[in-house]
């Protein structure tokens, strides 16, 4: 017994319809590449300006990094930026967490 018992009386999709159906599946796609271009140089961008936030603050909440900033210390060490120091690029691809996308 087949699993489609009634192949013949099946509904066929007419090539026009087909044709329409494929051109919005192809533009589709495409937007879904350039949207994933973008969302890839935003999280870059967010890694890179977290990055920098981090290292003027040293780690210390932006009150603390104000005071610094305005201080007249005149060494300032470069502050090694930790994973669990970042907020929010901690959901972003572990590519741009382990530092080698700087």
């Amino acid at each position: 017994m087949s699993r489609w018992p009634n192949k013949s009386k099946r509904s066929k999709i007419p090539k026009q319809k087909l044709l329409t159906i494929s051109t919005r599946l192809n533009e589709l796609l495409t937007r879904r590449t350039q949207l994933l271009k973008e969302k890839s140089e935003l999280e870059k961008n967010i890694y890179k300006l977290e990055t920098e936030y981090l290292e003027l603050g040293q780690g210390n909440p932006i009150t603390t990094s104000l005071d610094a900033y305005l201080g007249t210390r005149g060494e300032k060490k470069k502050y090694v930026v930790n994973a669990k120091d970042r907020l929010f690029s901690t959901l972003l691809p572990r590519v741009y967490r382990d530092g080698s996308n700087d």
